[in-house]
């Protein structure tokens, strides 16, 4: 399957914002992380989009930082969980 070039690009973002934070949490620092810490660190990060969103002048780069951040919380809570379904 070919992914589409906006799902590329988002997802090239997403590697590289998680990629930052390897030094600080490792390759898969949210493994030991319960879905709900996450989901409200997911929460927090949608607070900070909106805010960037309502900016008077709308500045796209901090914007589209934060979307990245939102994506990123949500599939740490989707791999935390599809360990668990996997899990004996």
């Amino acid at each position: 399957m070919r992914l589409r070039p906006a799902l590329t690009r988002f997802s090239d973002d997403m590697e590289r914002k998680l990629r930052a934070h390897d030094d600080d949490r490792g390759d898969h620092g949210w493994c030991d992380e319960s879905p709900r810490w996450l989901l409200e660190r997911l929460k927090d990060e949608v607070l900070e989009l909106e805010y960037e969103l309502n900016r008077p002048e709308l500045l796209v780069p901090l914007a589209t930082e934060e979307a990245v951040d939102v994506a990123n919380f949500a599939m740490m809570i989707h791999d935390v969980l599809k360990r668990e379904e996997t899990k004996p």
